[in-house]
């Protein structure tokens, strides 16, 4: 694949932010942030240090990269605020924080993650749908975590409830160096 332009040259990451994964999910994180970093790319994130979030970060940060987290105000009345921000984006609500992380970011990276993760991913996929940007969505299938992502999203088009050239408006992807490749 060839290499991408992208401005801003900062990236969002959606991701987990729990603990205790695989292994191979937090060195991929620690990878990515380090690798952005080298790359002379910001990072825009959620802006805690819960799970992989929280390695993301302090890898990025380690490697003289530009942290930039954005934490709705229930997070941080909760105490958790990273102190590894150095530019701190406050918001309202969780749809503000999808909503500014866009604003912030030239492409996006989805990591392993849950809930959260997969509200945000459908989001911008659903934005680009509609043309409302162009920017990249990277997904990082590591250990086959969003084959079944993939395979649902296959039978939509096969159904029909989504054109099939949708599936074109992200980037599956297998290893962090691929990103890095690309970017």
């Amino acid at each position: 694949m060839k290499k991408m332009e992208i401005f801003p040259k900062s990236l969002a990451v959606f991701c987990s932010s729990y603990s205790n994964l695989l292994p191979a999910f937090e060195k991929a994180a620690e990878e990515l942030g380090r690798g952005l970093a080298k790359k002379g790319y910001k990072l825009v994130y959620g802006g805690t240090d819960c799970g992989l979030m929280g390695i993301l970060a302090k890898a990025h940060l380690e490697n003289g990269g530009h942290v930039t987290g954005v934490v709705p105000s229930f997070m941080i009345e909760m105490g958790l605020k990273s102190a590894l921000n150095q530019e701190f984006v406050e918001v309202p609500d969780m749809a503000n924080r999808k909503s500014e992380m866009a604003k912030l970011s030239g492409a996006f990276v989805i990591l392993p993650g849950g809930l959260g993760t997969l509200d945000e991913f459908f989001d911008i996929l659903t934005l680009k749908q509609l043309k409302i940007h162009q920017k990249p969505i990277f997904i990082l299938n590591l250990e086959d975590f969003y084959n079944p992502l993939l395979e649902m999203l296959e039978n939509c088009a096969k159904f029909g409830t989504i054109k099939k050239e949708y599936l074109s408006l992200f980037i599956s992807v297998r290893n962090v160096s691929e990103i890095l490749k690309i970017v």
